[in-house]
């Protein structure tokens, strides 16, 4: 390769650098945004732009009722989930759809279709679409921009909510229950029992209390004096659980920071210790019985 050929292809290389960069600084009409939400172990994600209403009428106006629209501009919507979920009576499949709406006065449609990569103008025909719901509207405060929220998240399920303009369209989903993996008779025995226990705060006086470990039917059950306080929900590590809290006998959140129990050379617990590491706070066991 030549001097001028060099230097024709790193003028071209950094050209197309150049515009690459400048494109990334201009303004859109309607911008990109993703929002995204767990919901007990689920994980949901809506990709989509964001129009202004800019003054104008939407619904029944600029997006007309009874035609399919995708809530978004530019690229369809999508929603992405990696487990599944229920809406009403119907088990939605985890993985990417695109996101369509037929607006009505009283009700809508929410169409979600496997094909994610579609331009906002491909719109799919209501029978192709895998999954047909049905949602209600109802007015609000008024948002200029569309915007997708997540609000009501609690242990088994959220609700995805559509806003633009006074219009509020609200999709509530379930998420499955928690499964825990059970114990064999002679695992769960190797750890059931009663302990002493320190409970160590930051800056705060050490407490001493109990904390029993017990089998029910596979599971252990953390009982601190005399109150069911966790579930102890095993890893893929030996010996290490975490700290399942518990509402009316169900989870309703599960710590990030593993119990750890240590082990007798007879293969029996002899104590535990856990540690929350964003709070400092600290439990350590050791077996009375």
């Amino acid at each position: 390769m030549n001097f001028l050929s060099k230097t024709l292809l790193v003028s071209a290389a950094a050209l197309a650098f150049h515009n690459t960069g400048n494109a990334q600084l201009y303004p859109k009409a309607s911008e990109k945004a993703t929002v995204s939400q767990t919901v007990s172990g689920t994980h949901f994600e809506v990709a989509y732009s964001r129009p202004a209403a800019r003054g104008r009428d939407l619904f029944g106006g600029l997006v007309k009722w009874g035609e399919v629209w995708t809530p978004g501009a530019n690229q369809a919507t999508t929603l992405e989930f990696d487990k599944d979920i229920k809406v009403g009576r119907e088990t939605i499949a985890a993985g990417r759809y695109s996101v369509w709406a037929i607006p009505g006065e009283a009700e809508w449609t929410i169409l979600l279709d496997e094909n994610a990569d579609r331009f906002h103008i491909e719109k799919p025909k209501p029978e192709e679409c895998r999954y047909k719901l049905t949602a209600k509207p109802k007015q609000s405060e008024y948002l200029d921009t569309l915007t997708f929220t997540f609000t009501d998240v609690g242990p088994r399920g959220a609700t995805l909510n559509l806003h633009w303009g006074p219009t509020v369209v609200e999709l509530p989903f379930r998420t499955e229950r928690m499964v825990v993996e059970k114990l064999g008779p002679d695992d769960a025995a190797r750890i059931t029992g009663r302990y002493d226990v320190t409970l160590m705060e930051p800056d705060k006086k050490p407490m001493d209390t109990t904390f029993t470990i017990v089998d029910v039917e596979g599971l252990l059950m953390g009982y601190m004096r005399t109150r069911a306080s966790f579930q102890l929900v095993p890893t893929e590590v030996e010996g290490e659980f975490l700290l399942a809290g518990l509402r009316e006998g169900e989870i309703i959140n599960v710590e990030d920071d593993p119990l750890v129990v240590d082990f007798g050379s007879d293969g029996r617990a002899t104590g535990f210790q856990y540690l929350d590491t964003k709070s400092g706070f600290k439990l350590s066991g050791k077996r009375s019985e």
